[in-house]
């Protein structure tokens, strides 16, 4: 499948991302597990050869409230464990620790969607995502903080103080779907770097040696409902990144870009 836009953004020699996620729900199909096999087959000639099962737990609203669903989830890795095509009966996730430039991610995701919904055939899509987490840590000059502009750093303590955790939560509407930017440190944690709802990741990611690093959190999706097409959702996940690039630009300083960049420090 070629597309014809192409990533105008620079490129960040030293980024911070540790992990890009991208995800495409569709209406739920049933007999998904009878065409796992032959969709394992095509992944693993295609660079995911490790193969796992595991089960995923999901709130649905329903007539009586809230009820927890389990359902089971097919994973494909690759070799190294650095990225991942995860499938369920109504949705599928591509992520990576190892991101080069959007035009491969996307690609991968487009080939995924591709080789699933042969299988599948997919009637409609509801919802598109992409997710970028980002660990920023301190520089023999710098603190991690001050790589934000002034405008999202929180609270600033006087000495003798130890913080806990501090978090700062923006959520946008935007002409493609809905954005979300949170941004936090969480200095005494004994976690990993992943937000608390993708612990679940079964890639290998970077570790925090900053205990003041900040985890900033980028993610825009579109909930919309329409007959599934590969090109249409393809346009909508390039859509989907020029909002996260302008959020991600938008929350460090100028000097940070050009640091990440390759620049001088």
């Amino acid at each position: 499948m070629v597309n014809s836009r192409q990533d105008s953004h620079p490129k960040l020699e030293q980024s911070p991302l540790i992990h890009a996620i991208c995800q495409v729900r569709f209406s739920p199909v049933l007999k998904i597990a009878e065409s796992v096999p032959d969709i394992q087959e095509a992944l693993r000639k295609s660079g995911y050869p490790i193969y796992e099962a595991d089960q995923i737990q999901e709130f649905v609203l329903g007539p009586q409230g809230y009820t927890v669903e389990v359902s089971p989830r097919w994973l494909f890795l690759d070799a190294q464990r650095t990225q991942c095509v995860a499938l369920a009966n109504s949705f599928l996730t591509i992520e990576t620790a190892i991101y080069n430039r959007f035009d491969d991610f996307q690609q991968k995701m487009s080939r995924s969607l591709e080789l699933v919904h042969g299988s599948l055939q997919i009637g409609v899509f509801n919802r598109v995502g992409l997710r970028y987490i980002n660990l920023i840590q301190a520089s023999k000059d710098k603190a991690a903080i001050d790589f934000l502009n002034q405008g999202v750093r929180g609270i600033n303590f006087d000495s003798g103080v130890d913080m806990i955790a501090q978090q700062y939560v923006t959520q946008l509407k935007t002409q493609h779907g809905e954005l979300t930017v949170r941004i936090g440190q969480s200095p005494l944690a004994e976690r990993g770097p992943l937000p608390t709802d993708l612990l679940s990741s079964k890639i290998k990611l970077k570790q925090a040696s900053d205990k003041h690093a900040v985890l900033l959190d980028i993610d825009h999706y579109l909930v919309k409902e329409e007959p599934f097409d590969l090109t249409s959702i393809k346009d909508m996940i390039w859509n989907l990144h020029e909002g996260c690039w302008e959020a991600f630009v938008k929350t460090v300083t100028p000097e940070t870009i050009n640091t990440w960049k390759g620049g001088a420090q």
